[in-house]
């Protein structure tokens, strides 16, 4: 993963992430965003990865041939009051 960016508009954006090197290349990338929520309202917040090649993580789920490994994009609603 070269790339982690965040969205919190349903993927209309996307803002860039902070990523932390990874323990060891086959590892998960842990990475944090810091978001200011200026306003009272529902959010759908995303995040998708890029790899080293700029392939994009898909919004739609792709499977590998033994239907494992899952990799979309997922998102959540959140409300902020």
């Amino acid at each position: 993963i070269s790339q982690v960016e965040v969205s919190l508009d349903g993927g209309e954006t996307w803002h860039a992430a902070r990523m932390e090197e990874p323990i060891d290349r086959w590892m998960w990338v842990r990475w944090s965003y810091l978001w200011d929520a200026q306003k009272f309202g529902q959010y759908k917040v995303m995040s998708r990865a890029t790899d080293a090649a700029g392939r994009v993580q898909s919004m739609e789920p792709r499977y590998n041939n033994m239907r494992k490994n899952f990799s979309a994009v997922v998102g959540y609603d959140i409300v902020i009051d």
